[in-house]
């Protein structure tokens, strides 16, 4: 009797081929193999025709189960990678969010969550969005959260990177939807593991000192974010606008820790002798450092191949020390109008964004996204419109509020910050402006604004007879010569005249 014929088997391993044995052709490793010990080289792509028909017939599960949820899961997914994840990468060199962020999606599921709630938050800033899905998207955004914090709360195998990046990914979240007080505690539990680690990754720690910066912004205080006594970073020898980014947030945390520090000195809750040396001294050498760093890195920017993109980090970067070198300098000071004496610096600041708005106008690009992870120029230029006391500066730096900052730049939101500005500026100047700035850099010299009447003004302000001082609405004491204050308010002229005079 002829003995009963069996299908012969070509697509087994490259180890059991070369040992002429049979293959249960387990993946990725044989069983074969493993049971002897030996090395599984892995499978050749078997050649046409060598597959037998029930091979071929048997039914095998998806790799990608296909549900309505899986499908929603995979476009958002997708849309984070090709959208969003370039949109919050720092242009400077940190591939934080294209590279870890998308890799720790595909293998931690609480990555995956937070990645899925960030892309539908996200799609709210769009101002194509379809409104009547917003709160779908909310609903299902917070599900993916809860779903990613029961992750962590719950798993056992996440080391202090990946929930460091984890907790970046909250913060983001918090961002999005504008919860300040849990923004700043994830904030606060990514600097206690940022600390305990030994060798953390140069883009984590990089986010986490700039992320370092707003939350004193927003009620938070020295005793949850401690006072840095010392700042590393690779001082006289910045070699690129990476570099230059990360030594700058060093010091601009520094320098707004100091800022806070003397708080309760500005507000007269404690005498100047209450407060301790070491913040004087560390006042001092702060200033120092950004000096020397001012200087380095003007050398390095002329160095520097003069395109569009170089430029417009150029621009951020300036205006950020700028804004740093004035908060130092008003930290010690309760007067409030010490800050007049920062004019020059409030006109560089305006003047970087002024350039910023041309360059987008001229080159016809828009801004990249409409939600900014890190600080961009619309917080800097609300430090010029509530601190500068000069018209015509505040009226261009809340003008260009509008054009160069984004829908919201971390927890900063650009239509709240001109709604306050231009409340600011009606109250302490007497002018009435229309409800928005102009879209149009080019069109802010010439923003109408209305004026009051004599008797409106003259009541709300009085003089005091004995000195040389005005005492306004709001309580603040300028120096002021009695006679201009009963000009007649009824032209524009008149109101420069008058502005000059006090302002200046």
């Amino acid at each position: 009797m002829p003995r009963k014929g069996f299908e012969r088997v070509r697509t087994g391993c490259i180890t059991c081929k070369a040992r002429k044995v049979k293959c249960d052709e387990g993946r990725p490793q044989c069983l074969r193999c493993k049971t002897s010990g030996r090395i599984c080289e892995g499978f050749r792509a078997p050649p046409l025709g060598s597959l037998s028909w029930s091979s071929l017939l048997q039914v095998r599960p998806s790799t990608i189960p296909v549900s309505e949820s899986s499908s929603t899961e995979l476009r958002s997914l997708d849309f984070f990678r090709c959208i969003i994840a370039p949109a919050l990468t720092s242009p400077l060199g940190n591939s934080f969010w294209t590279n870890p962020v998308c890799q720790l999606a595909i293998q931690e599921p609480a990555a995956r969550f937070a990645v899925l709630a960030v892309s539908l938050l996200y799609e709210r800033f769009d101002p194509s969005a379809d409104d009547s899905s917003t709160l779908v998207e909310n609903v299902l955004a917070l599900r993916y959260y809860n779903k990613a914090i029961r992750e962590v709360a719950t798993s056992k195998r996440l080391d202090a990177d990946t929930t460091l990046l984890i907790s970046i990914l909250f913060i983001c979240i918090e961002f999005l939807r504008g919860n300040t007080s849990l923004a700043i505690e994830h904030c606060r539990h990514g600097l206690l593991i940022l600390r305990s680690m030994d060798h953390p990754s140069p883009d984590i720690s990089g986010i986490m000192n700039h992320l370092r910066i707003f939350p004193f912004f927003f009620g938070a205080t020295i005793a949850d974010f401690p006072l840095l006594q010392y700042l590393e970073y690779p001082q006289n020898r910045i070699h690129n606008l990476s570099e230059a980014l990360g030594t700058l947030d060093c010091l601009m945390s520094k320098c707004v820790s100091i800022l806070r520090a003397f708080d309760p000195f500005r507000i007269g809750a404690v005498g100047m002798a209450e407060l301790p040396s070491s913040l004087f001294l560390m006042q001092q050498e702060l200033g120092q450092e950004l000096d020397v760093w001012h200087a380095i890195f003007s050398k390095m920017a002329d160095d520097l191949e003069q395109n569009d993109e170089n430029q417009t980090h150029i621009r951020l970067l300036r205006a950020r020390w700028h804004v740093c070198k004035v908060w130092l300098q008003i930290s010690s000071h309760r007067d409030e109008m010490f800050s007049d004496t920062f004019r020059a610096q409030f006109e560089r600041i305006v003047e970087l964004a002024r350039a910023e708005a041309s360059r987008t106008r001229l080159s016809g690009t828009e801004r990249s996204g409409f939600f900014k992870f890190e600080m961009g120029l619309a917080p800097l230029l609300y430090f010029v419109v509530i601190k500068c006391r000069f018209l015509e500066l505040r009226l261009e730096a809340w003008s260009l509020l509008r054009i160069v900052g984004h829908a919201k730049e971390s927890l900063w939101d650009t239509k709240l910050l001109q709604a306050s500005g231009k409340r600011v500026i009606e109250r302490e100047h007497r002018i009435e402006l229309p409800q928005w700035p102009p879209k149009c850099w080019w069109e802010s010299a010439s923003l109408e604004y209305t004026l009051p009447s004599d008797s409106q003004r003259i009541r709300d302000s009085y003089i005091e007879d004995e000195t040389e001082t005005l005492v306004g609405y709001d309580g603040s004491r300028m120096m002021r010569r009695k006679i201009f204050f009963f000009v007649p308010l009824g032209a524009q002229k008149e109101l420069q005249k008058v502005q000059d005079w006090i302002y200046l």
